[in-house]
């Protein structure tokens, strides 16, 4: 697996909990590159519905 991989991964787990669990706590989800974030790593940017916002940076530290 590399951060690509693990990018989508995280992507899909996190929008099958909020719609399984029915929270509707997520708003978006935006990779970095989506939303023009200048570096090179791979993450996430997760906006949620109370207007607080996260970021997670996907740094791979070994290769499988």
């Amino acid at each position: 697996m590399n951060e690509l991989e693990m990018q989508e991964l995280l992507t899909d787990a996190l929008n099958f909990n909020d719609e399984e669990n029915e929270n509707n706590q997520i708003k978006s989800i935006k990779s970095f590159q989506d939303a023009i974030i200048l570096t090179s790593n791979k993450g996430l940017i997760i906006k949620m519905n109370d207007g607080s916002e996260f970021q997670i940076t996907i740094i791979q530290s070994r290769k499988g």
